[in-house]
């Protein structure tokens, strides 16, 4: 008890917690305040010589509350240096004034010097040369801002070298902060500008500025930053056009990692020593780098051409790191600037989806389940391609699958080479996505311009199944009922099937051009169709709906459908074609309602009326 008591007064001097021993055999509990219950403990047996368990449980018991005692003592101590060392600094800066500042002052620079860069000491020495051509008034001010400066300095080189999280963080929000402290600058200044030619150079030349710089810090820190810039290069119609030109270049074009990295990866997933066990040959040149893994071309032993994708070394764990500042930069911009959209519901499904997106056993399977419903529907391999993965070489962070040779959608030489017209691909496509999302409900959701190839006959080949997205059958039903509304032209049944999928606008839905309202946000954010020339998307524009009609809540499960629908749009920009998806997706709308419904719908299969006016619809838009 006399122990106890010690380290328990110990513990209250030094600010600690106390910390609970329990013993399942025992029962004895030590706790803050608490009593030490007695225990009964067998006594060693004399006749064999051996100790019983109970003393085993003494020794053990002793040895931690000797570790404990000694513990708290070093924090009774640490916390009496620390209050006898800010007492004699006190002391010693009012006994001795000035001199006392410049000593503190100079024990901080010598920390930083130590410490720091050569780029950061630059920045203290141009600090120091400041503050000595300042007034007397402002020095004591400017002193105090360089000290904070220099012990911001010696910690994050700090974080840099014990503490990788702490240091990514800080790397993000460095990078962030000027960003976004330059747009609001450029903003202001705008607003004191009368010209327009003038308001738009100056935009113009900003928007160059932070397209270089928000691709830096995607390739920088790499993990879920650059799907994000990924997402954002693909919205021509949402972000400046600097932005989309710099930022496109992250979808299959992002700096490789070294091969070391993949190999280690190859070694570990397959519990091999070289990939020459694996493979009879193995391109060193990535095919492509994305967001969490590498592709490297290969040939198995019996000849077949392969690819082999490799998750990046501790990229899980980056990227749940990653998703915690977005979310506070999301919540930030919300309460802010981007009133206008449900940045929150975003960040929440990627949340969701990001554990799914490092399971390459499940991409694998994905890969299998869409590859068989596009066959059964009669549109693989006639039209669509989807690769099969190679059996006995899959893993959760590796895996191998047969090699497609492509191009781009964007690659105009090798399409008039071989005689493929760019709306023939986009039909395909769109067959093929209408089919996913509508009937099958199984969708692939990152159709960017790296994961979508045209074969030399004409073909569409889908790769990457990372993220694959499973729709809820009253998802699904509602989204049969929007899409048909929208191939019909129907802007009253387009503006009501957007409310019921959960979409809310801050419009009055009585008002005589709400319908069309929310027509004009069906066509921007879930179909392909152009977008009028007299209406700005831009969220920077003072014009743009988004500020004048911003949206409250956007349903999470629905954001995957405004990606891949934004990716969608994209490839038709790349393509230089106007393509109406929605029209595309008319045929796979009808059958999506005649599937028997799960559960009681509010998206019932159409009447024997309602199927004969959409046959001659259909029948019509042919002739067209």
């Amino acid at each position: 008890m006399r122990v106890m008591k010690t380290t328990v007064r110990a513990r209250r001097r030094a600010g600690g917690m106390v910390v609970v021993v329990a013993n399942a055999k025992s029962n004895s509990t030590t706790g803050w305040g608490g009593r030490q219950r007695e225990k009964k403990t067998m006594t060693p047996n004399a006749s064999d010589g051996t100790q019983s368990s109970g003393d085993c449980d003494n020794e053990k018991e002793k040895g931690v509350r000797r570790n404990e005692k000694v513990g708290m003592t070093a924090m009774a101590a640490v916390g009496v240096l620390q209050k006898v060392t800010g007492f004699a600094l006190k002391v010693a800066l009012s006994s001795m004034g000035i001199v006392g500042a410049v000593a503190l002052d100079a024990a901080v620079l010598g920390a930083a010097r130590l410490h720091c860069s050569a780029s950061a000491w630059r920045v203290l020495q141009a600090g120091i040369l400041s503050i000595s051509a300042v007034q007397s008034p402002v020095r004591f001010l400017a002193r105090r801002a360089l000290r904070t400066m220099a012990l911001g300095l010696v910690y994050a080189t700090a974080a840099k070298r014990f503490w990788p999280a702490h240091w990514r963080d800080l790397q993000f929000w460095s990078s962030v902060a000027p960003i976004y402290v330059r747009y609001k600058l450029t903003q202001i200044q705008a607003r004191r500008i009368s010209s327009e030619k003038l308001r738009d150079r100056l935009w113009a030349s900003r928007h160059e500025w932070g397209a270089v710089k928000v691709y830096e810090l995607c390739t920088r820190l790499r993990g879920f930053y650059l799907k994000d810039g990924q997402f954002i290069g693909s919205r021509a119609d949402f972000v400046p056009a600097a932005w989309v030109d710099k930022l496109s270049e992250l979808q299959d074009r992002v700096p490789p990692v070294p091969l070391q990295q993949i190999e280690t990866t190859l070694c570990e997933s397959f519990g091999v020593n070289h990939w020459q066990q694996l493979f009879a040959q193995f391109s060193e040149r990535p095919l492509a780098s994305a967001t969490i893994a590498q592709v490297h071309e290969a040939k198995l032993r019996d000849g077949r051409r392969v690819v082999l994708k490799a998750q990046y070394r501790d990229q899980e764990r980056l990227c749940k790191l990653d998703l915690q500042n977005l979310r506070a930069l999301s919540e930030f911009l919300q309460a802010t600037d981007f009133k206008f959209f449900d940045l929150i519901s975003v960040v929440s499904e990627f949340e969701q989806q990001l554990p799914l997106e490092f399971d390459f056993a499940r991409e694998a399977a994905m890969m299998g389940v869409i590859g068989n419903n596009l066959r059964r529907a009669g549109l693989c391999p006639s039209r669509v391609v989807v690769p099969a993965a190679v059996h006995g070489l899959v893993s959760r962070r590796a895996f191998v699958q047969e090699f497609i040779d492509g191009v781009r959608l964007d690659d105009n030489r090798k399409l008039r080479e071989w005689n493929v017209r760019p709306r023939s691909v986009l039909q395909a496509i769109g067959d093929a996505f209408g089919q996913m999302l509508l009937v099958d409900g199984v969708m692939h959701a990152d159709p960017h311009l790296g994961n979508v190839l045209v074969l030399p006959d004409g073909r569409v080949a889908l790769i990457d199944f990372g993220q694959v997205k499973t729709i809820p059958d009253e998802l699904r039903r509602g989204l049969c009922a929007f899409y048909l509304a929208m191939a019909n032209n129907d802007i009253v049944r387009t503006g009501q099937t957007l409310f019921a999928l959960g979409i809310r606008l801050e419009i009055d839905v009585n008002a005589p051009d709400a319908m069309e309202t929310a027509a004009l946000y069906a066509n921007g954010l879930l179909d392909t169709r152009p977008i009028p020339d007299d209406v700005e998307i831009n969220p920077f524009s003072s014009k743009s709906p988004l500020k004048t009609a911003p949206i409250t809540k956007f349903p999470p499960e629905l954001f995957m459908v405004l990606r891949t629908m934004g990716l969608l749009r994209s490839l038709c920009l790349a393509a230089n074609v106007e393509f109406c998806m929605s029209a595309a997706f008319r045929r796979y709308a009808v059958a999506g309602l005649d599937k028997q419904p799960i559960h009681k719908t509010l998206f019932p299969p159409l009447s024997r009326t309602q199927r004969v006016l959409e046959t001659v619809r259909r029948f019509s838009s042919t002739l067209r």
